[in-house]
């Protein structure tokens, strides 16, 4: 997987400020079009602290094209910003 790191408008599930389940983000392809994907499912999830932020680190699959693809999401829980980590 290529680190890409880059911020996402998110729409996710927050219950009781326990760990946020993420459902669906947008991203801006290279010709600046917005390109919004489904989380399909979340394989496994874990709380991480590096650096002294803590994060939430979202390892999921989503259908694209009749094909899997696995990726990565990070929420940094001090600045609430998601972040499409891995792909």
């Amino acid at each position: 997987m290529k680190i890409m790191m880059k911020k996402i408008s998110m729409i996710a599930l927050f219950h009781n400020k326990e760990c946020p389940i993420p459902l669906k983000f947008g991203i801006l392809r290279p010709n600046k079009e917005p390109f919004y994907l489904r989380v399909g499912s979340i394989i496994h999830w874990e709380y991480e602290k590096k650096a002294g932020i803590p994060a939430y680190l979202f390892q999921c699959v989503s259908i694209i094209d009749h094909r899997e693809i696995r990726y990565e999401l990070k929420f940094i829980i001090p600045s609430s910003c998601w972040y499409l980590y891995k792909i």
